[in-house]
């Protein structure tokens, strides 16, 4: 599942995604509240989630998602990253923070990791919140 407040970058990740076999593209949303709604809705293997979101932030987004699907990997994509994001997304349970000047092969390292991550250590494999 792809969460971007612009469209634009939401059909660029789609595009880009989808290339990678197996891999589809679930769902999309542009604020937090749709991503963490579309996020429980359709249960996706992982989510890869803006930190500037319309109404809201990706944190914002993450903490709802984590909170009712604690073990579903998150890949922020983001133009914010700083050491200081990358330490709150950590707080909450996102492992993994990928800026977009970094580059889309960076993204899809992340991806691949986190996926391999999910399932090599299981459902039950991720830290939980406390």
């Amino acid at each position: 599942m792809i969460a971007d407040d612009r469209e634009s970058m939401r059909s660029a990740l789609r595009s880009l995604l989808v290339l990678r076999p197996g891999w589809v593209v679930c769902g999309e949303a542009e604020t937090a509240k749709e991503a963490i709604t579309k996020a429980t809705e359709l249960r996706p293997d992982l989510i890869v989630l803006d930190y500037k979101l319309q109404t809201s932030d990706g944190i914002a987004a993450a903490d709802g998602i984590l909170q009712a699907m604690p073990t579903v990997p998150i890949v922020m994509f983001t133009l914010y990253k700083t050491d200081e994001l990358e330490l709150e997304a950590n707080r909450i349970g996102i492992r993994c923070v990928v800026g977009k000047e970094d580059g889309i092969e960076s993204l899809l390292c992340a991806i691949d990791s986190e996926l391999n991550s999910r399932v090599n250590l299981g459902k039950f494999g991720f830290p939980h919140r406390g």
